[in-house]
C-alpha cells in the first residue's frame, strides 16, 4: 500500500460538531475504498487569499492514509 496525505479545506463551517460530522465522511469513504487512516489532524481556521464560493475562511485538516 501506498502512503498519501491528503488536505481537507471545509469553508465556512464554524461548529466543532460540524467539523467532525464532515471529517468522519470523508474518512469513512476512505475506509470504503480499502485504505487504512494513520493520522488525522485538524489545524484550524484560516483566511484563504480570495473567498472561496462567497465564503471568506475554512477550517483546514490532513490526514495521512495508506491505499492501494
Amino acid at each position: 500500500m501506498k502512503t498519501y496525505e491528503g488536505l481537507y479545506i471545509f469553508a465556512g463551517i464554524a461548529k466543532d460538531e460540524v467539523l467532525e460530522t464532515a471529517l468522519a465522511k470523508a474518512l469513512a469513504e476512505i475506509t470504503r475504498l480499502g485504505g487504512t487512516v494513520l493520522s488525522q489532524e485538524v489545524l484550524g481556521k484560516r483566511t484563504f487569499a480570495r473567498p472561496m464560493k462567497k465564503k471568506e475562511s475554512g477550517t483546514y485538516a490532513t490526514v495521512r492514509f495508506e491505499l492501494d
